[in-house]
C-alpha cells in the first residue's frame, strides 16, 4: 500500500512539473505535385493531401512561411509567386505543417523544388559569375567515341537543345527540340550537323531516360537519320545534367556508311524557347 501510494505521489509531482505528454499526431501527409513553372513570371505550385481534415502552412527555407489552408479540409493547395522568396540557391527547400481539431502537430519531410535556369535570385555578381561560369560550361563539346568501318574514331558535338516542351509538374521539359554540330577526326568528310526531337521520360534512379531521333548530312551528299537513348546521370549544380548517349547512324543504302557513337556530355536547357 505504501509503495502504491508513494507512487501515486511521484506521478502527480511528474504531471504537475512536466504537464500531460502530448499525443503523438497521426496525420499523413502526401505531396501530389511541386514545381515552379519554367515561363515568366515564375510562380511555385504544390498540391497535397492529408489523411483528415487539418488546417495547414508551408515553411520555405526554414524563414518563409505561408498559409495554405486555414479551415479544416483534406485537399490543399498553394500558389505563390518564386520572388516573394528571397533565394541564395538554385535550389528550394520546403515542410509542410499542419495542425488537426485536436491541436495535434505534423510535420512532412523536406522537400525540394529545382527552379528554372533563369531564375537565380542573387546579389548582383553572383547573377554575373553564376552566368559566365553557365555560359562557359555550357559552350564546352562533348567527347565521343565513332566506331566506323571495324574503326574508332574520336569526335567531339555540340548539341544545342534550342525548343523545349514542358508538362505540368516536372522541372526537366518531355521533349526538346535540338541542333547538333559534330567533327570526326580522320576521316574524308568529316563535319556533320544534325537536326532532331528528343522525348524525355522521368525514371527513377537516374535523372531520365530520352528517346531521340535526328537528321543528319555531312554538307558533301550523305545523308541519314540516327536514332538515339540518353541516360541522364547526375544534376549538376540545378543546371548540368551529366549524360551518356549512344546513337546509331544510318544512311539508306549503305550499309557501309552506317556507323556508331557513344558520348558523354552536359544537357542544359540554358538558352532554350520554352514552351
Amino acid at each position: 500500500m505504501k509503495n502504491k501510494f508513494l507512487c501515486k505521489v511521484l506521478l502527480i509531482l511528474f504531471i504537475s512539473l512536466n504537464g500531460v505528454p502530448a499525443q503523438e499526431s497521426m496525420i499523413d501527409i502526401f505531396v501530389i505535385d511541386s514545381y515552379v513553372t519554367p515561363e515568366k513570371p515564375a510562380l511555385i505550385r504544390i498540391s497535397f493531401i492529408t489523411s483528415d481534415s487539418v488546417k495547414s502552412k508551408i515553411i520555405f527555407n526554414d524563414k518563409y512561411v505561408f498559409n495554405v489552408s486555414k479551415d479544416f479540409q483534406g485537399n490543399h493547395k498553394f500558389e505563390t509567386n518564386l520572388e516573394n522568396i528571397k533565394l541564395d540557391s538554385s535550389a528550394l527547400f520546403y515542410v509542410i505543417e499542419v495542425i488537426d481539431s485536436d491541436g495535434n502537430i505534423s510535420k512532412s519531410d523536406i522537400n525540394e523544388i529545382s527552379l528554372p535556369t533563369y531564375f537565380i535570385n542573387e546579389p548582383a555578381q553572383g547573377n554575373f559569375l553564376t552566368l559566365c561560369l553557365g555560359g562557359t560550361v555550357f559552350a564546352l563539346p562533348n567527347p565521343t567515341n565513332v566506331f566506323m568501318k571495324s574503326k574508332n574514331y574520336f569526335s567531339l558535338t555540340k548539341e544545342i537543345p534550342f525548343i523545349s516542351f514542358f508538362s505540368k509538374g516536372y522541372n526537366y521539359p518531355i521533349g526538346y527540340i535540338s541542333a547538333e554540330y559534330a567533327y570526326i577526326e580522320k576521316i574524308k568528310n568529316n563535319h556533320f550537323l544534325r537536326f532532331g526531337y528528343k522525348q524525355i521520360f522521368n525514371v527513377p534512379a537516374i535523372e531520365f531516360v530520352s528517346l531521340g531521333l535526328n537528321a543528319f548530312t555531312d554538307f558533301k551528299g550523305k545523308n541519314g537519320f540516327s536514332p538515339e537513348i540518353t541516360f541522364g546521370i547526375a544534376r549538376i549544380y540545378n543546371i548540368f545534367t551529366l549524360f551518356s548517349r549512344y546513337r546509331f547512324n544510318i544512311k539508306p543504302n549503305e550499309s557501309e556508311y552506317q556507323f556508331h557513337e557513344i558520348s558523354i556530355g552536359l544537357y542544359s536547357n540554358f538558352i532554350s524557347i520554352n514552351f
